[in-house]
């Protein structure tokens, strides 16, 4: 009977074919996590094509609504990564120094809810309500007697009027700046009308599928 355990039935080659073996699995596994990462980045790409075309579509829409209401000088728009900003002149949504929504306040933000809730509208991940006013004092005994005070009551009635047109509560904040975030340095009165302004931060909600690809 022939003795299998025997060294001599395994004749030695004398080649190591460990490095080579070694050598190809790395590579597979290098190519399997580069692929891994072109295709987060092609998606990454792909979902900012979408998010562009779906906010500038908004913003078409929004302006468009405006100037068939002959409104168009009222809002300004402006689009930048996954967010566009909707700017008031606060003389559009209120009477000077005070909180409380006009008429002529109601029907804007009518108009602009009308956009944020269309079907055709964007996911949005927040919507950002900010109250801004200019540095003068406010000569008022009563409340609002500070321009943080003001700022902050009139971005809460511009939440709560967006929220009962039907803008989803969830994602609706209010914030007041008072007159901390200037948009001009000057002290002209044309200054201080630029400075006062409620604005509306829209931001486009990513798929979780790609935030977690996020460090």
């Amino acid at each position: 009977m022939q003795d299998y355990s025997s060294a001599a039935s395994f004749p030695r080659t004398g080649i190591n074919v460990w490095p080579a073996l070694v050598d190809a699995i790395s590579s597979v596994l290098v190519l399997m996590f580069l692929l891994y990462i072109m295709k987060g980045v092609a998606g990454g790409e792909l979902e900012a094509i979408r998010a562009r075309r779906a906010m500038t579509a908004l913003q078409s829409a929004i302006e468009s609504r405006f100037r068939e209401a002959g409104l168009a000088n009222v809002v300004r728009c402006q689009y930048t990564t996954n967010i566009l900003r909707v700017t008031f002149s606060d003389t559009v949504l209120f009477n000077s120094g005070e909180y409380v929504l006009p008429k002529r306040g109601l029907n804007a933000l009518r108009i602009c809810a009308d956009a944020l809730k269309s079907p055709g509208a964007p996911r949005f991940a927040q919507i950002q309500v900010e109250g801004h006013t200019d540095s003068a004092l406010l000569t008022k005994p009563t409340y609002p007697r500070y321009n943080w005070e003001l700022s902050s009551a009139r971005a809460v009635a511009v939440l709560k009027e967006l929220v009962a047109l039907g803008v989803h509560s969830g994602v609706i904040s209010a914030n007041g700046y008072g007159d901390q975030m200037k948009i001009d340095n000057g002290h002209s009165e044309e200054a201080n009308r630029r400075n006062r302004r409620i604005e509306l931060r829209i931001i486009y909600a990513i798929p979780k599928t790609l935030t977690r690809r996020s460090p």
